[in-house]
């Protein structure tokens, strides 16, 4: 016998299929699916940008002005966010929200998609309108006035 498949009978003239419980398909009848998965490796050693942005961060006018740039896209970003959940909550779509603003359905999906989106103010105002909500400026705690003050001479 060259092969037994799941009807050929075998030697002593018993169908393969006898004694198998109810509902299960034979081997030869399933069909598989397998999803392959690659998995990176971790990078063990540091890249060249990284070596010079670590450099970068040893000087403190360098630190400092890292750190007020990235809380300004930060702060974008968590708006961008807070209007995107605010559009879903509603129901409307981004083309739907583009239309109310008058605007191209392409900026809105771009603005919502993009990882760090970098609207205009005006643009950030006219959504959070149609959307119910309003764009305010709130003084954080424990900063200064802001106005800077001539040394005496």
């Amino acid at each position: 016998m060259a092969g037994v498949g799941a009807d050929d009978d075998v030697e002593d003239g018993s169908s393969f299929d006898e004694g198998r419980p109810a509902g299960v398909v034979p081997l030869a009848e399933r069909n598989f699916y397998v999803t392959l998965i690659t998995v990176m490796p971790r990078r063990t050693q540091k890249t060249g940008l990284d070596k010079f942005f670590d450099a970068q961060m040893k000087s403190p006018s360098f630190a400092k002005s890292y750190a007020a740039a990235r809380a300004e896209l930060d702060a974008i970003d968590t708006m961008v966010r807070a209007l995107d959940a605010a559009r879903e909550k509603s129901g409307m779509t981004k083309a739907g929200l583009a239309a109310a603003i008058e605007a191209r359905p392409e900026v809105v999906r771009r603005l919502f998609t993009q990882k760090n989106p970098n609207p205009t103010l005006s643009t950030l105002v006219r959504l959070a309108a149609v959307l119910g909500y309003r764009v305010q400026l709130v003084r954080v705690a424990g900063r200064g006035s802001g106005r800077r003050t001539r040394a005496a001479a």
